[in-house]
């Protein structure tokens, strides 16, 4: 499974054939042989997992599985646990719909969207991002209310104000851990007009493939900018229209009998920072530094290989290019491939 402790192979897992994901495209795993092979192995890497270590418990996260849509895409990955275990516990976390909103809109400017927006009307309270009770209540039906828990995603009301601990603290797990700076903040202004812009020149996807050249621009045009977040206007309005959703979660799920999900508070919207506009200036400093970083990779990347020549020669592993001109017909175009300085068009 996934290394880094983001479990996005089981989201992608859980998908249905007919549904078109950029987890599936990213794992390449666009028609039905493909998806049945990727289900086995990944089966197959978890048998293998807890067969090795014999665990007492497992904890998997990934922020996808909090966006399925379909209740056949819930109950296909509680199949896949429970031939593991019959115990589980569905942890979720809940963040205020306005910050959801922000989050969303922001995350897909830097993954490749050239514009993102979505009307924020009464309407929008069923959409899938934003419907949390609907959402609950699904993962309920498919694990049992009692297995749901349900935490507010607000620093007032975690854990010493951290995710991590908190739910250390829900799984009852005991240690000396060192924890990270805070990652993944809030873009800024400055990240997301330029990327509105290189975005259309340079897309993520093509078509059902992901696009050779964008790779990770938006996550280091996040790292080299800064100034204020991200935000939109009449996002506190929006925030009202989920009052009575959130009551009825803090009464069925978290036992609040005053119906409180969330504090009052409501983070106030930066004006200038919404109404600011990327400067010519300012775009042209953020191509200087995107052309810095570059620069920096590939001198990296030419000294790693240096590195590597002087190892090879040492043991005499470099051998001279040659070719065999004698080879039938088909297996030219492999020597073309081996050898391309040899062959005849680039004399």
């Amino acid at each position: 499974m996934d290394k880094n402790g983001n479990h996005t192979k089981l989201a992608a897992y859980s998908h249905d054939n007919d549904r078109t994901t950029p987890l599936k495209i990213e794992f390449d795993i666009s028609d039905n042989y493909k998806i049945q092979t990727f289900r086995r192995k990944i089966f197959r890497e978890l048998d293998t997992e807890f067969a090795r270590h014999n665990p007492e418990s497992v904890f998997m996260s990934n922020e996808h599985l909090s966006l399925m849509p379909n209740r056949s895409e819930i109950e296909r990955l509680r199949n896949l646990l429970n031939a593991f275990s019959k115990d589980i516990t569905v942890i979720i976390y809940l963040r205020k719909q306005m910050e959801q909103h922000v989050a969303l809109s922001a995350t897909r400017v830097v993954r490749g969207e050239s514009k993102y927006s979505m009307e924020l009307d009464s309407k929008i309270k069923e959409h899938r991002f934003y419907d949390y009770l609907g959402c609950i209540d699904t993962w309920a039906d498919y694990f049992g209310k009692n297995n749901i828990i349900v935490r507010p995603f607000e620093r007032k009301q975690l854990k010493d104000g951290d995710v991590v601990k908190d739910c250390l603290d829900i799984l009852d797990v005991e240690g000396n851990f060192s924890f990270t700076k805070e990652r993944n903040k809030r873009p800024s202004v400055e990240c997301i007009r330029f990327l509105e812009l290189i975005n259309g020149h340079l897309p993520r996807f093509q078509g059902a493939s992901l696009a050779p050249y964008h790779r990770d621009v938006g996550d280091l045009v996040k790292a080299i900018t800064d100034g204020a977040p991200y935000r939109e206007p009449g996002i506190n309005e929006f925030q009202s229209l989920f009052n009575d959703q959130n009551a009825e979660i803090a009464r069925k799920y978290l036992g609040r009998d005053d119906g409180v999900l969330f504090t009052k508070d409501t983070e106030k919207a930066d004006a200038d920072a919404v109404a600011e506009e990327l400067t010519v200036e300012k775009a042209i400093e953020i191509s200087s530094r995107l052309w810095v970083e570059q620069c920096k990779t590939i001198d990296c990347l030419g000294t790693q290989l240096l590195a590597f020549k002087s190892l090879f020669d040492e043991i005499g592993e470099i051998r001279p290019c040659t070719t065999v001109e004698t080879a039938p017909p088909p297996e030219r175009e492999t020597l073309v491939k081996k050898c391309p300085e040899r062959h005849p068009s680039n004399q």
